[in-house]
């Protein structure tokens, strides 16, 4: 029988403690102090069976002590659900004047006095709820207006033709229109300011035109700073912004909403492209970006569950509120850098 536990202690500890209360006639804190264990435990499983026969109690199996100590099921104990929370109300009576969490909680604890969550998950809940409330506002974002980028989470292995092990894990670089969805991913070698910037030149050429806005999530490669007074972009970031007369704006730390839209088409494409490539060995970025390279129009293309329509549908409306692509092509370091190609 596997050991079964109360109050933290499993049934080998609960029949020492019977035994010396017992039969060698210890009290609560002799037993505590030789057993290791706290005094509220001992009193706790002394308490238990006051009301039987002492004597046969030493003489149990487990599994008849499990019967004594979890009557409602063997090895169990069954307790009371907690009474839910009503947050959306509690939400809007934080909203008037003079309402407090206390106030709100000791309400909640004299309605549900044996089934209370704890005042701290009283409270986490209602930040949860707040929190998920504000990710679910549907935001309208103006056609052409601005465009989400960020890396998976995942990476993807390539592999050495000779040895036939991992070489490096690829970044998979993301950048979404924020009114469509419409969005271009590919590959790159690592996080750095070339990779980056390319990918942002290659998304606009894809898009055929360019957004206003930029978000950037807090990468090291586009963002030095980003606090309350001091922005500072790297010197790459600043040299695309003004070859494509665009403003960039990182999204906030800590502001979920700010980058929503791009979080969500990176989970999804995590979820039906990066895992979908998970059993093919690539031996170069090449490779990997062919495979990608096939998959982006499709993803555009799929229809949406819950509407008659696609992300392909949506940027045919939005593309013309684009702004037109510069004539000259983007080149990393074409102000500050030394060009220099892709290893």
């Amino acid at each position: 029988m596997k050991h079964i536990k109360r109050w933290g202690l499993d049934i080998m500890y609960l029949k020492e403690i019977l035994r010396h209360y017992y039969q060698l006639g210890k009290n609560r804190q002799q037993i505590a102090n030789a057993l290791g264990i706290s005094y509220s435990a001992v009193q706790r499983a002394v308490a238990i069976p006051e009301q039987l026969d002492k004597s046969s109690l030493l003489q149990m199996s487990d599994i008849e002590l499990a019967e004594v100590f979890y009557p409602n099921s063997p090895g169990r104990r069954i307790m009371e659900p907690k009474a839910e929370l009503d947050c959306s109300y509690l939400v809007a009576e934080l909203n008037r004047r003079g309402v407090t969490r206390v106030l709100l909680y000791k309400e909640y604890r004299d309605k549900n006095p044996s089934n209370a969550y704890a005042y701290s998950n009283f409270c986490q809940k209602i930040r949860d709820y707040k929190m998920e409330s504000q990710l679910a506002m549907v935001l309208i974002h103006e056609p052409g207006e601005k465009a989400f980028l960020d890396y998976c989470g995942d990476t993807t292995p390539i592999f050495d033709r000779k040895t036939k092990e991992v070489a490096y894990y690829a970044e998979i670089f993301v950048i979404t229109l924020a009114a469509s969805g419409y969005t271009f991913f590919e590959a790159h070698r690592s996080q750095d300011q070339e990779s980056f910037t390319a990918g942002i030149a290659r998304g606009f050429s894809y898009f055929g035109g360019v957004v206003k806005t930029l978000v950037p999530d807090n990468l090291k490669a586009g963002v030095n700073t980003n606090g309350r007074s001091d922005l500072r972009l790297s010197r790459a970031l600043m040299e695309l912004s003004e070859h494509y007369q665009i403003f960039v704006d990182p999204a906030r730390k800590y502001r979920a909403r700010d980058k929503a839209k791009v979080e969500e088409r990176v989970g999804y494409i995590q979820r039906n492209v990066i895992a979908s490539l998970r059993d093919h060995k690539f031996f170069s970025l090449d490779e990997l970006n062919n495979a990608l390279g096939q998959m982006v129009d499709a993803i555009n293309e799929r229809p949406f569950s819950k509407k008659p329509s696609s992300r392909a549908e949506l940027f045919k409306s939005e593309r013309e509120y684009l702004s037109p692509l510069p004539l000259l092509p983007f080149s990393f370091g074409m102000a500050w850098y030394p060009h220099s190609g892709h290893v």
